[in-house]
């Protein structure tokens, strides 16, 4: 059976809302755990993972083979 665009991107769109209820379910424990000294050091290097992430996720080490 064949589907759709629409149904394509409607299961995208609940999984991308589901992610980010799981991710604020465990990011407000984590604050409260660590607390705002324990955030600041968990956020510094987060510019660098996604610049990291971006560059693995759109095939940059293809382009540089």
């Amino acid at each position: 059976m064949k589907k759709g665009l629409v149904y394509s991107a409607a299961i995208l769109a609940i999984g991308s809302i589901f992610a980010k209820f799981v991710g604020v379910f465990l990011k407000v424990p984590l604050i409260n755990l660590v607390g705002d000294y324990g955030i600041g050091l968990y956020q510094l290097p987060y510019p660098i993972y996604t610049t990291i992430l971006t560059f693995s996720m759109t095939g940059f080490s293809l382009a540089i083979q």
